[in-house]
């Protein structure tokens, strides 16, 4: 059951997310950009690790990103997998539905992630991160919100293939459970 739904140029981001959510029952939901790349078992290990640790939500603090400018894939933020944290990339949210009642997104076109994160910090809500598989940032497009030099990535990560690796960061469909 999918249904697709547009917005005015005009909606803030958040008011959009929270329009969405307000438009569902469901009790786990997932905050899902179109330019990154999502494996598919992508949302099997979030749920499940959302409800293995209690956690309020779950992300990827360890991350790959695959930038098409410069046609590499990097590993971010290594150490980072299977802890609480107090912080995880917007792109990899999961949660649950008493976590985005208890905070809502900010009715703001930028920076409505880091702001979601902060309110749950604010009321001592649980964040964990899962591991490092089944999703990569994609970035080097023209237009991107998230505009970084070269450098953020040397910073914070390290280059672990040449060209698009999905074979990095996918894990191999032998020993999946359909």
């Amino acid at each position: 059951r999918v249904r697709f739904q547009d917005f005015p140029e005009q909606v803030p981001m958040g008011r959009c997310l929270n329009m969405l959510l307000e438009d569902t029952t469901t009790e786990a939901w997932a905050k899902i950009d179109d330019d990154d790349h999502y494996g598919p078992l992508y949302l099997e290990e979030a749920v499940l690790e959302l409800e293995r640790t209690g956690a309020d939500l779950v992300g990827k603090l360890t991350h790959h990103l695959y930038d098409s400018r410069l046609d590499r894939t990097f590993l971010m933020e290594s150490g980072n997998e299977y802890r609480f944290t107090s912080y995880v990339p917007g792109p990899t949210f999961v949660g649950r539905r008493s976590t985005w009642e208890a905070v809502r997104f900010p009715h703001r076109h930028a920076r409505v992630d880091s702001t979601f994160i902060r309110g749950m910090n604010a009321l001592g809500m649980s964040i964990y991160s899962t591991s490092r598989f089944e999703f990569a940032y994609g970035r080097g497009g023209d237009e991107h919100t998230w505009e970084v030099d070269e450098s953020l990535y040397e910073a914070r990560g390290r280059v672990v293939a040449e060209g698009f690796a999905g074979e990095v960061f996918y894990l191999p469909s032998e020993g999946r459970v359909e």
